[in-house]
């Protein structure tokens, strides 16, 4: 009889020699334990690689051109100061949120300016509290209609009051952005003549056009200042223009919304984008965001101050 000892298997025997490295001996029984081993190898090393491979972004940087900013400001991307909001923000965001959107073109800003509440003409502060207020107002009844349609469904007329509710708390979210601009536009910058919309009265911009334009006086020259108000945690919008989707601030949003109200069917509009036009072609417009956001101090909500930022336009 032979010393060599056997391994058999169902399909074959195997020998054996004494003294050999099992560990090396491949052994078909143990196929799938090899296999994981494999895999698991595998697995270890495409996380090594993920770790080290720079991610990929779908975001286009826009390029600084200091002939556009003769102080030199900082630029910030407008998706940073966004970011910047949220973290200041009162908890609720329900007014301001919308569905992510890929955006083609991004908004440059300066460096904000703050403007003090305390510093504000009595006039303005009382009505940015006023408007304040009716937000609170507004905002506490639409969570009890909301925290009741947990619990049961809604009738018509309870639904109507909820929609009712959440209009009066975006408006009135809305319209503190208009005060603060009405605020800076004054009193900041001189301005005497709102020119859209028109009129003394609130500001009711229509969807597609420019929040506030102001004609203002610097040195002997007459220039536009355009304006985009924000209240709130309000965020930038945006537009599709030429097929691109491009975010308000931009020159592409600037231009596809003058030249909007230059087809306008109101002679008054149309004339108004015809002299932005011309107007930001010879470097007499400034375009801005003005910010009214609601802040977090000691677990109570308050308006915050307001945060002036110019756009930098290609």
């Amino acid at each position: 009889m032979s010393n060599t000892p056997e391994i058999k298997n169902k399909s074959e025997t195997i020998p054996v020699k004494q003294g050999e490295n099992k560990r090396n001996t491949f052994h078909p029984g143990n196929d799938m334990d090899n296999t994981q081993s494999v895999k698991e190898h595998a697995g270890q090393e495409t996380r090594e690689n993920q770790e080290t491979r720079p991610q990929k972004t779908n975001e286009r940087v826009r390029p600084f051109h200091p002939a556009d900013d003769s102080s030199s400001t900082q630029v910030v991307r407008a998706q940073n100061e966004t970011r910047e909001n949220q973290a200041i923000a009162a908890p609720d965001k329900r007014a301001s949120q919308e569905t992510p959107k890929q955006v083609d073109r991004y908004a440059a800003l300066g460096e904000a300016e703050i403007h003090k509440m305390n510093d504000m003409p009595p006039r303005y502060q009382q009505e940015m509290q006023q408007q304040f207020a009716a937000r609170g107002k507004a905002m506490e009844h639409r969570d009890t209609l909301e925290a009741l349609q947990t619990k049961r469904e809604l009738t018509q007329a309870e639904n109507d009051k909820l929609s009712t509710a959440r209009g009066q708390t975006n408006e009135a979210s809305r319209q503190l952005g208009e005060k603060a601009s009405e605020y800076y536009a004054r009193e900041v910058r001189g301005a005497t003549e709102r020119v859209y919309p028109p009129g003394d009265g609130p500001s009711v911009s229509r969807p597609g056009e420019f929040d506030q334009v102001w004609k203002i006086n610097e040195n002997g020259q007459e220039k536009y200042l355009v304006i985009e108000a924000k209240g709130g945690d309000s965020r930038l919008g945006t537009r599709n223009v030429d097929g691109e989707t491009v975010q308000q601030g931009t020159s592409e949003y600037f231009n596809g919304i003058s030249a909007k109200m230059r087809g306008d069917s109101d002679p008054k509009i149309a004339q108004l984008g015809e002299d932005l036009r011309i107007a930001r072609y010879e470097g007499h417009v400034e375009y801005v965001k003005v910010q009214a956001p609601i802040v977090t101090k000691e677990q109570k909500e308050v308006l915050g101050d307001v945060k002036v930022s110019r756009f930098i336009l290609d």
